[in-house]
């Protein structure tokens, strides 16, 4: 095995780690940004029907 095969291996290898590290950034954001989503979709669930019941309110005689 020479210099160079030997360089592109450990650069493959580098690469590699960089993959890992990245998938296991990904994954732990992923579980925070799906908590955060589903959180502000409810919040903006509740403003929408909290306005809607206010239209309600208005409409009733």
């Amino acid at each position: 095995m020479d210099a160079s095969s030997c360089y592109h291996f450990s650069y493959l290898a580098s690469k590699y780690m960089e993959m890992q590290n990245l998938y296991v950034i990904y994954v732990t954001y992923l579980e925070h940004i799906t908590c955060f989503v589903i959180s502000f979709l409810m919040t903006l669930n509740f403003i929408s029907y909290t306005i809607l019941a206010l239209f309600d309110l208005d409409s009733m005689p």
